[in-house]
């Protein structure tokens, strides 16, 4: 009996934090006019897309992690070639970039292909520029790349990829460079429809009526100017929303945009950032102008926007990319070219992840490539159950997940075994 009273209690915790994460307040960010929006017409998010939305830049279809394959004389070939490759990033302060670069040197370990080095820019165009020179000299096979500045850059690559080197763009290409041509491939997250569905997330969320700030970033950066675009477009589907779009160019300078748009529109409804990190400062802002009742969604979920979406914090939602897909092809793209192998398309892009509190132990653990979520999201260790639906809660019985479904008006939960132990996850 005990144990029952305290299964019911905790589903009845469950379900009051999926409800808190999920849905506004009636009378949050409200106008005087609380008449309700028509939204039978409305565009819904698809919290399980099949087909990305971005296209590479020359309209190109994209390919996914499943069109890519190697026979076993192939995989022999890698191996016996004593290949060296490079990866170079922009920054890798960013969970997302973290991850993805994890994946393309695990994979490259597997293939028996060499990592001669992994540098990042921390996001300052001549130190990638000193980053390439060197890493020129190293003379490898392959580089995978994430340039900061595609004018500054580009020389240096001009020169590796003259010298031979086989060359794979991450989220971003360089000036005067064409995939197919004189690199190998563009491989990036599924920019635009990330922007998109965090436009139709966060209507949701304030009730499709209101002002929405959008921080977007004001300079060249392909995924997030193709992120920016969607939730652009996306938003556009709401006449009842106004958009105030807010440009910055530094992370560390979002907490003023956001000071400004808090001091103009006092009842803002919700706000977009273009990636987390400088979320964070929207975040402190917002706290910091009583404003704790804000509704955010960014891009890429990294654990402070999941432990946010848990907690029934600011950010209720996040579009993110498969990461470790992504740095898998990323790698994968650099083995066909040395193999001198034909790619699928020299548009490389895994299908965007909407998340929100009521999917987001699956979306984390898919945009990772997790098999178990990990204890400090769950509290507990706990298996990924694919596509769970809003209002379902996982009780957990020698490691063997069954779904209880849950009225979302009230707790009725049928026990298969009234002698095992559950351990309820929503």
């Amino acid at each position: 009996m005990k144990k029952f009273l305290a299964l019911t209690l905790a589903l009845l915790m469950a379900l009051s934090l999926v409800a808190c994460g999920s849905q506004p307040a009636a009378d949050d960010n409200q106008d005087a006019d609380s008449t309700p929006v028509d939204t039978s017409n409305y565009v819904k998010t698809d919290y399980n897309p099949t087909k990305p939305m971005t296209k590479g830049i020359n309209g190109e279809d994209p390919a996914s992690l499943a069109d890519f394959s190697f026979t076993d004389e192939e995989l022999q070939q890698l191996k016996d070639g004593n290949f060296k490759v490079a990866i170079a990033y922009h920054q890798l302060g960013d969970q997302c970039n973290v991850v993805k670069c994890e994946a393309a040197k695990a994979t490259f370990e597997e293939l028996g292909i060499e990592v001669l080095t992994v540098t990042e820019a921390q996001m300052n165009d001549n130190t990638q520029y000193d980053q390439l020179e060197t890493i020129a000299a190293m003379n490898p096979d392959a580089l995978l790349v994430m340039p900061y500045n595609p004018d500054v850059c580009s020389p240096v690559l001009k020169k590796m990829a003259d010298a031979g080197t086989k060359i794979v763009f991450m989220e971003s290409i360089a000036t005067d460079f064409t995939p197919g041509e004189n690199c190998v491939a563009l491989v990036s997250s599924d920019g635009y429809a990330n922007g998109y569905y965090a436009a139709t997330m966060l209507a949701e969320k304030i009730g499709y009526k209101g002002v929405v700030g959008a921080l977007t970033y004001d300079g060249f950066h392909l995924v997030c100017n193709q992120r920016d675009q969607g939730f652009r477009d996306g938003i556009a589907n709401f006449p009842e929303i106004t958009l105030a779009e807010s440009p910055f160019t530094k992370e560390a300078n979002t907490g003023s945009n956001a000071d400004s748009l808090l001091a103009q529109y006092p009842d803002l409804a919700g706000v977009y950032v273009s990636w987390e990190a400088p979320a964070e400062y929207v975040m402190a802002s917002a706290k910091a102008a009583g404003r704790e009742d804000l509704q955010i969604v960014t891009i890429d979920l990294g654990d402070t926007s999941a432990r946010s979406i848990a907690t029934g914090g600011m950010i209720t939602c996040s579009a993110t990319s498969r990461s470790w897909d992504q740095g898998t092809c990323e790698a994968y793209c650099a083995a066909y070219a040395l193999l001198g192998k034909e790619l699928p398309s020299t548009f490389v892009c895994p299908v965007a992840l909407p998340v929100d509190a009521h999917n987001l132990l699956e979306g984390y653990c898919a945009s990772y490539g997790l098999d178990q979520t990990p204890e400090w999201l769950t509290g507990k260790p706990s298996y990924i159950c694919h596509s769970l639906p809003a209002y379902e809660c996982r009780i957990v019985c020698s490691e063997t997940p069954e779904r209880i479904p849950l009225d979302p008006f009230g707790v009725s939960v049928l026990l298969p075994n009234r002698d095992s132990e559950y351990k309820v996850r929503w």
